[in-house]
């Protein structure tokens, strides 16, 4: 999400000038030195692990770990984050793209799409909630056609979401070979997430005007599963952006 928004804030002077695109962002940005530069950083640990697969669905710890176990080989903190926050957010872009693709013969998506439009058009607005113990659930849980899996699917263009997290891992290390930082930057640039877009797209005003109600904002998160300090045990992948969009929208995530 900051690099989405990396324009407007360089403009109002609340973000580095020498990030002030979405690539920029992208390539030295995202306060960890840049979202691509880690995410290679992660492959490179292991090319034999399908990070964002095996583990980008939940966040745990040693002592509480998730259904697939917490990641191998990583430092809690400064190198399972890479996980989270920056192939998390080129994630999140691969999902933009690949969904403007899918849908061409329906006038396309974008990253306004995904945050905003209701239906299978968009993907916030579409995850529908699913019965999720508060204390054991994971959102990893959540069975393919409900919930997140199902939202995450419909606005991709993918028969399923493992379908989206296998296109995913073959897009940034084809037959076991990783991409290198321009390979994966060109993907964006050449794209619907072109800087002039992306641009473009931040000028357009949201309207929540005929949104269709949903849960109280006091529940934004419920789903997710907690921690008994009260913190969010899963981090799905669009979770990059899930603290900023709980404070716009109302939503159970399943």
């Amino acid at each position: 999400m900051e690099c989405l928004m990396t324009s407007r804030l360089a403009a109002s002077g609340q973000f580095d000038q020498g990030e002030a695109t979405f690539s920029d962002c992208m390539t030295n940005g995202g306060g960890r030195g840049g979202v691509v530069k880690n995410l290679r950083k992660l492959y490179q640990k292991d090319l034999s692990i399908k990070w964002l697969s095996d583990f980008g669905t939940d966040w745990g710890t040693t002592e509480d770990p998730p259904p697939a176990g917490v990641p191998p080989g990583l430092e809690p903190g400064p190198e399972d984050s890479w996980i989270y926050y920056d192939t998390g957010a080129y994630a999140m872009a691969f999902a933009i793209i690949k969904a403007n693709e899918k849908h061409t013969m329906s006038g396309g998506r974008t990253f306004v799409d995904m945050w905003q439009s209701q239906g299978t058009k968009g993907f916030w607005h579409a995850i529908e909630p699913v019965e999720s113990d508060p204390v054991t659930g994971w959102p990893s849980m959540v069975k393919e056609g409900t919930g997140w899996k199902k939202a995450l699917a419909e606005f991709t263009g993918y028969g399923t979401a493992a379908d989206f997290f296998a296109a995913f891992e073959d897009h940034v290390a084809p037959n076991g070979v990783l991409k290198s930082e321009a390979e994966l930057l060109a993907f964006l640039n050449a794209s619907s997430l072109t800087n002039a877009k992306v641009n473009e797209l931040n000028m357009k005003a949201a309207s929540f005007t005929d949104f269709k109600k949903r849960v109280p904002k006091t529940q934004c998160g419920a789903g997710l599963g907690r921690h008994e300090n009260g913190g969010y045990r899963g981090r799905a992948m669009v979770w990059a952006a899930v603290a900023a969009a709980c404070a716009a929208v109302s939503i159970v995530w399943g």
